[in-house]
């Protein structure tokens, strides 16, 4: 989120959702996408939750943050039952679960999303993804930071762990997340360069699935590539490629064999031609690959 300029008055909306401050003057929209905004009024309805709202004069670039929360865990049960249906229920799913329990956030955070694996090396990055932090404890947070708008001083390649943790815990409720993010790289107002980074680490975490959901999920963020190529008139980057080499195993992740028993027992019916085209040279390159 840009630096807000000369705001002499801000309303602050503390939302557990995404970590980040919801800046809104009087008769201004967040900066989010229109789609965004909607998705985090209706999580908050879901949730029942009641915020605190200062108004606060701006200054020097920072403002306090202030919220109030209640949150009934009996509903809180029942919104992670459903949290894969939707997005908005995903949500409300993750802003309950960091509310009744931070620790694993704080811990995601400190170790990945601020840490880095060699002070001294040139260029540090993020540390490797640890065994103990790629299971259902740390799902829930691996998402909401994956959500969450990058704030400054992240370690780079954190989006690449959070995004492969979620790959290697392998829940099929974070597909609803993956697909999610990957919509928001295809606004229209996303910056190019870190909208293909996103749509690349999405896409290869959505083939540690190997299963039919994730299949489907691949192929409704390559519609959603497709559309905004139709919109801006060029092609972001080669996803149908990279599609392709990921189900045809290309990319060296081991998982053909899954991939050929997945691609052969999807239902094809209702598919664009394209893509039922896309299906078949992949399991035929899977195939010629086991003669």
């Amino acid at each position: 989120m840009s630096k807000v300029e000369n705001l002499p008055v801000v309303l602050v909306l503390c939302s557990a959702l995404f970590g980040a401050f919801l800046l809104v003057e009087a008769g201004q929209t967040s900066q989010w996408p229109p789609e965004v905004n909607r998705t985090v009024e209706q999580a908050l309805e879901l949730a029942n939750q009641t915020y605190t709202v200062r108004a606060r004069e701006y200054r020097g670039g920072s403002v306090e943050k202030v919220s109030e929360t209640q949150l009934d865990k009996t509903r809180c049960e029942q919104l992670r039952n459903s949290e894969e249906q939707e997005i908005h229920r995903k949500l409300a799913t993750i802003a309950c679960d960091k509310f009744n329990r931070q620790r694993p956030y704080e811990e995601i955070a400190r170790i990945y999303l601020k840490g880095v694996d060699n002070p001294q090396a040139v260029f540090p990055q993020s540390p490797p993804l640890r065994d103990e932090h790629a299971n259902e404890t740390y799902r829930l947070p691996w998402e909401y930071f994956l959500l969450s708008p990058t704030p400054a001083g992240t370690s780079p390649k954190f989006d690449f762990r959070a995004a492969d943790a979620l790959g290697r815990i392998g829940n099929n409720s974070s597909i609803t997340t993956l697909i999610y993010c990957y919509r928001i790289t295809t606004h229209k107002d996303a910056d190019t360069q870190s909208a293909k980074q996103r749509q690349h680490l999405i896409l290869r975490a959505l083939n540690y699935f190997t299963n039919e959901q994730a299949l489907r999920a691949m192929l409704e963020c390559l519609s959603l590539s497709e559309q905004q190529e139709k919109e801006t008139g060029k092609a972001l980057w080669d996803v149908k490629g990279y599609v392709y080499r990921l189900l045809s195993d290309q990319e060296n992740y081991r998982n053909g064999e899954l991939w050929r028993k997945v691609i052969t027992d999807f239902p094809k019916a209702g598919l664009p031609p394209h893509q039922r085209e896309l299906l078949e040279r992949a399991l035929s390159a899977l195939k010629n690959s086991r003669t």
